[in-house]
């Protein structure tokens, strides 16, 4: 055991020099991969920075685009919000200031009822008038009288019949009657004389989209309901005044104003449905 020791302690003089180059060989080797990693991790990292400087710069074009569709979409909103509400407002002043007349000859011609005060108006919806498709028509005649309505084409033929015995109005919707876009028909009571030429016809698609369209930005408004229920109406009047060949929903304005009190304003609004049925009357 001692003699191997002692080589040992002999050996390692001899060596030594060869121990060292092997060690400074490692330490170097060592520290040059490690530096070759080092850089490699550097260059790395230098690339992920550059990729995420990319980025960011894609988030802002992107955020920009967007931005820049909000700002449109607001602008476009607010100028349309705007521009009907500056229409209803417009139309509801001239309202205040016109003093709407009572329709006497109405009155004579359709019933002895018609009452603004106790909501009744007859007859409804009116003598010329256009309906939307998906909306419910009140029929009224004012009488408890009559066996049946009936509605023809243009023709004269007879597309549709109801009993109505017993009753002074009914309410139908347009499929159910069989009405077609922009064909005219016309609807009678049997049993009983009915003043004048009740015409109507159904709305097209695109003057029904662009009334159910602004309807609903009222009904969006930031308003109390009864606020919401006048304005509506006084659009639907404004937009039958301005395309009176096109456009007659002053029965659609009377309903949706049904059961609101009768201050000024609503007063105003049922009087002038009122004189347009008298300006609309045909005799047969």
């Amino acid at each position: 055991m001692l003699d191997v020791i002692g080589k040992i302690i002999e050996w390692i003089p001899v060596q030594k020099e060869r121990l060292i180059t092997v060690l400074f060989a490692t330490i170097i080797g060592s520290a040059i991969g490690g530096w070759f990693y080092v850089g490699a991790l550097q260059t790395h990292i230098q690339n992920g920075e550059k990729e995420v400087l990319r980025l960011e710069r894609e988030v802002e074009k992107l955020n920009k685009i967007v931005t820049t569709e909000r700002e449109y979409k607001k602008e476009y909103i607010e100028r349309y919000e705007k521009f009907v509400g500056e229409k209803i407002n417009e139309y509801l002043k001239q309202l205040e200031k016109a003093k709407a007349q009572e329709s006497i000859i109405v009155r004579k011609w359709a019933s002895s009822e018609t009452d603004i005060e106790n909501d009744i108006f007859v007859p409804r919806p009116g003598y010329n008038v256009t309906i939307l498709p998906n909306s419910p028509v009140t029929f009224a005649w004012g009488k408890n009288k009559g066996s049946s309505i009936v509605f023809k084409n243009d023709n004269g033929e007879k597309i549709f019949e109801k009993a109505i015995q017993g009753e002074s109005s009914i309410q139908l919707k347009p499929k159910e009657i069989g009405l077609k876009p922009l064909e005219k028909y016309t609807w009678d009571i049997i049993g009983i004389r009915l003043y004048g030429v009740h015409r109507l016809i159904l709305l097209e698609d695109k003057s029904v989209q662009q009334v159910l369209s602004d309807l609903n930005y009222i009904e969006a408004l930031k308003i109390d309901t009864y606020e919401k229920k006048v304005k509506k109406s006084g659009y639907l009047q404004l937009m039958s005044d301005t395309y009176p060949e096109k456009i007659d929903l002053y029965w659609l304005s009377y309903e949706i104003l049904k059961g609101l009190d009768n201050n000024n304003m609503v007063t105003k609004l049922k009087e002038k449905y009122l004189n347009h049925l008298d300006k609309t009357y045909v005799s047969k």
